[in-house]
């Protein structure tokens, strides 16, 4: 199982992806330290991966929707701390419409055209994930039920307001 979680990780083009820091070869690296390593490593990891993905919070790039499947599988099969930081990313992420915001207050909204599609498709892979979250929820403990609840609850809001 551990090495299935990330086993397409490969056929992404990272490098030709942009990052916060100008490309994302960085992420298969990070993704894999998330996957298995011990939970110091991993929390490292994730702080780093979350500089490259949602810079300063507050945005999103090319990269970070093609994470977000990542992301979900790695959650799932921790269940621990890392797992409840992750899923509150995903929660800042869903409730994050930035470029949406600052196309339309534009007067040349065609310039965050990529960035609103980004932040988009951003949000529909974290909807994607809403079974694990309600899985993690069941299974889990401590934070991360409460989390996991959290994005459930963000998700059905998200889907009743903008449909599935």
């Amino acid at each position: 199982m551990a090495g299935s979680i990330l086993g397409d990780v490969s056929r992404i083009p990272w490098g030709s992806l942009s990052s916060a820091d100008g490309n994302s070869s960085a992420v298969p690296g990070l993704l894999g330290k998330l996957a298995w390593s011990d939970l110091e490593t991993a929390k490292i990891a994730l702080d780093d991966l979350q500089m490259l993905i949602y810079r300063d919070s507050t945005g999103v790039d090319e990269s970070t929707s093609i994470t977000i499947p990542f992301l979900w599988d790695i959650a799932a099969a921790r269940r621990d701390s890392v797992s409840a930081e992750i899923i509150s990313m995903f929660s800042d992420m869903l409730q994050n419409d930035s470029a949406q915001r600052a196309q339309k207050a534009s007067r040349r909204p065609h310039g965050y055209e990529h960035a609103v599609r980004w932040e988009l498709a951003c949000h529909r892979n974290i909807i994607s994930g809403l079974s694990t979250a309600v899985e993690l929820k069941r299974i889990g403990k401590g934070d991360l039920v409460r989390q996991a609840d959290r994005i459930a609850e963000l998700i059905r809001l998200r889907i009743s307001k903008d449909g599935p």
